[in-house]
């Protein structure tokens, strides 16, 4: 400080500071700028302490969402993988249901002369060398082997002609197929007719068995005791 301020506050310090009055509203001054400096120490720490808290709540929201965001991710995945495993699977189910239905629509054979494989659908009458691709992977497994016209031994019913016969009439004296078997004998004097099963091969199903197998424990015909047991 210069000139008349300087002037003023030495006189101020030598003059009136020393004195009772000037004492006493020095210890005033004092005394009111303690709070100040106090409430303004409080509010730097409360503003401190709100920034402090606002910072926490957001980092702490931040890891929450992020970990909301993780668990939600991962609950994805596991749905999307169950529904991409169900897929697989009813794909798989659908694919061995088609195979299974092709498997009883579809009959395997060998041709006697030429001893290809072939495969015949007896509900179209079909007959084809490739393989029908409804069968997917799968197979109709053993085929059966046909014999030739003077050694196939096939007893067709005497009812309808069409069937195998399975059934043999003591009283008719007849063969019959089952279903005609069972008509024919249903009532009347025919009911009381004591029939016996006719043994039928168990490889081919349409040829008369005429050998048994004691290791099998089964009777085949002659073609396809031969063609299993060679």
């Amino acid at each position: 400080l210069r000139d008349d301020d300087a002037r003023l506050v030495r006189m101020v310090q030598e003059f009136i500071l020393p004195t009772a009055a000037g004492k006493k509203v020095a210890k005033d001054l004092k005394s009111q700028a303690a709070p100040r400096r106090a409430d303004s120490h409080i509010r730097d720490a409360v503003m401190a302490i709100q920034r402090q808290y606002r910072g926490w709540t957001t980092r702490d929201e931040f890891l929450r969402k992020r970990q909301q965001d993780q668990v939600d991710k991962a609950a994805a995945a596991e749905v999307a993988a169950a529904m991409l495993l169900q897929r697989m699977i009813r794909g798989f189910r659908g694919r061995k249901e088609a195979a299974a239905k092709a498997k009883s629509m579809w009959e395997k054979y060998v041709d006697d002369e030429s001893g290809r494989e072939y495969w015949y659908n007896p509900r179209t009458g079909k007959a084809t060398w490739t393989k029908p691709s409804t069968l997917g992977v799968d197979d109709i497994g053993n085929p059966v082997k046909m014999p030739d016209e003077k050694n196939a031994y096939i007893a067709y019913c005497t009812s309808c002609g069409i069937q195998t016969g399975t059934t043999f009439c003591l009283s008719c004296r007849e063969i019959q197929c089952t279903d005609c078997n069972r008509i024919m004998h249903a009532k009347g004097r025919r009911h009381d007719h004591v029939s016996m099963q006719t043994e039928v091969c168990v490889q081919c199903e349409f040829q008369v068995g005429t050998r048994f197998c004691h290791t099998c424990k089964d009777t085949y015909c002659d073609t396809c005791f031969t063609d299993q047991h060679s």
